[in-house]
């Protein structure tokens, strides 16, 4: 019995210290990595967005079998090749 603790306690040191190395020294550098990582994505999807074409979503219900409507989302090119017309902005 002893010496079943004594070799679990023996694996579960360094995997103990290792989890005390992954963390921050103090709660404020956690926030500040948190903060940092958040503005980064936000700086990326700004950047894809700004990059990406407009889309132009319709909810489409199918006629037979279902009422669950279905999101489509396009560019405008894409719904001019389908035969659809956007409405101008009013």
């Amino acid at each position: 019995m002893i010496r079943k603790l004594l070799n679990t306690a023996a694996l579960a040191a360094p995997a103990f210290a290792m989890l005390a190395l992954a963390q921050p020294a103090s709660a404020k550098d956690a926030a500040g990595g948190v903060a940092a990582t958040a503005s980064a994505a936000e700086a990326r999807s700004t950047a894809a967005a700004q990059t990406a074409p407009k889309k132009y979503c319709a909810d489409i219900t199918p006629d037979t079998g279902t009422r669950v409507s279905r999101r489509v989302c396009r560019t405008k090119a894409e719904w001019s090749e389908e035969g659809v017309e956007l409405g101008a902005k009013k």
